[in-house]
Parts: structure tokens; C-alpha cells; sequence
């Protein structure tokens, strides 16, 4: 029996290798973007919103490598 600790490892492990709801929505009701200027991180979600089937939502995100400089 798989334990809850692997089976998170497990569920993160395929998210990672097989990305969903990832992109841009052209025709968005609303786009909310915050990031961080000093790394130049950036998430960017997109909202798409429907009375009879509630919402949808994707991401894109831009994410840089650490480095070696001291903060």
C-alpha cells in the first residue's frame, strides 16, 4: 500500500512531467500577474468565468534559476 507521503511524491512527480491548465486564455475575463523584479520570477493567471458551467482558470508562469549571488 502506497503511503500518503508517496503517493503526494507520486501525484507531483506527473504535474511536473505533465503539465495541465498551463498557458495563455486569449478571450479571459480577468488577468491577475505578480512577480518578483529582483529575480525576474513572474506567474500570470488567467480567468475565464461562466454562469452555467462556474469558471476556468490557467497559468503561465516564468520561473528563473537560482544563483550563486548572496542577498
Amino acid at each position: 500500500m502506497e503511503s500518503d507521503k508517496d503517493n503526494f511524491e507520486t501525484k507531483l512527480q506527473e504535474s511536473i512531467s505533465n503539465p495541465k491548465n498551463m498557458g495563455e486564455m486569449k478571450d479571459a475575463d480577468a488577468i491577475g500577474t505578480v512577480g518578483n523584479a529582483d529575480c525576474g520570477d513572474m506567474v500570470r493567471m488567467f480567468l475565464k468565468f461562466d454562469e452555467e458551467n462556474g469558471q476556468k482558470a490557467v497559468s503561465y508562469t516564468h520561473l528563473t534559476l537560482p544563483t550563486n549571488r548572496e542577498v
